[in-house]
């Protein structure tokens, strides 16, 4: 149990200090909060193997005592039966915030005024207000609402507990012949009262080729573009690489915003700071 424990703690994750064999565990996620349950572990019977995972990130690990001896069959069999439970929870937790999301969405008011949209110099298209005084910005996935992302008026955002993110988007205006997706609403936003086209936010770059690939087949016939970000500031550009993924992925285009000459900070990453760094430098939109 100590191993499997320590092996878990090595991802970044905090275990309960007793494991017991056989029962499925659920703490915090990597770099979570304590009371956070998007961490999750199965040592089986024997305690010469186990399974560990994180929702959140999608990780998933197994894990063999290299000093015991445990039979090969079994073993992969209890590797699919763990990996089967983890399935069973987390669908149970998406149902679970998939019914909270829509109580929160119809407690919540339309959007008017918010210091978060100000400071974006952005309109609120459609998005609400919670009693909080966060921004409740729907995620879809198809029809169905399975999550809520909020912000704060300070800019923090979070995502509703055990809510179904992967594969979920927020679409702002109608799809024509053209489509746009990019990974936040304050860029989705601008992107499309710049241009007109619809766009669709993916939230997070990790997210832009599921997104993609269920765009081109909802839209087999429109031109899909992807608007990534530029973390140039970030090793290996991850906004850059998944906005290339997701285009490739769906035979599309992408694009991510030049900041050349534009005094750009390590937090400017994206189309909505490209124009509102634009603006204070007094140029036009390009």
């Amino acid at each position: 149990m100590s191993l499997f424990r320590a092996e878990i703690l090595a991802h970044g994750m905090r275990p309960p200090c007793r494991i017991e064999p056989g029962r499925f565990h659920r703490f915090p996620g990597i770099g979570k909060k304590p009371t956070n349950t998007a961490g999750w572990c199965c040592l089986f019977q024997d305690g010469q193997g186990g399974v560990f995972g994180d929702f959140a990130s999608g990780l998933q690990l197994t894990w063999r005592d290299k000093d015991g001896h445990p039979d090969k069959k079994k073993w992969l069999a209890e590797v699919r039966a763990a990996g089967q439970q983890a399935r069973a929870a987390r669908q149970a937790d998406g149902v679970k915030a998939a019914k909270k999301a829509r109580r929160i969405w119809h407690q919540s008011e339309q959007a008017q005024h918010h210091p978060y949209l100000s400071r974006k110099a952005i309109e609120a298209h459609g998005v609400r207000v919670d009693r909080y005084d966060n921004l409740v910005i729907p995620i879809h996935d198809g029809e169905a609402l399975t999550s809520l992302q909020f912000i704060k008026p300070d800019g923090t955002k979070r995502f509703l507990k055990g809510g179904k993110v992967t594969g979920g988007s927020y679409r702002i205006g109608e799809v024509a012949e053209r489509l746009l997706l990019c990974e936040g609403f304050a860029t989705g936003v601008t992107l499309h009262e710049e241009t007109g086209h619809a766009v669709v936010c993916a939230f997070n770059a990790g997210n832009l080729v599921a997104v993609a690939r269920r765009l081109r087949t909802l839209n087999p016939d429109v031109e899909v573009i992807v608007c990534g970000d530029n973390d140039h500031a970030t090793a290996d550009n991850p906004g850059k690489t998944m906005a290339k993924k997701a285009a490739t992925a769906v035979g599309g285009k992408w694009v991510v915003p030049d900041f050349t000459g534009l005094n750009a900070g390590p937090k400017d990453t994206d189309f909505n700071d490209l124009a509102r760094l634009t603006a204070k430098a007094g140029a036009a939109w390009a």
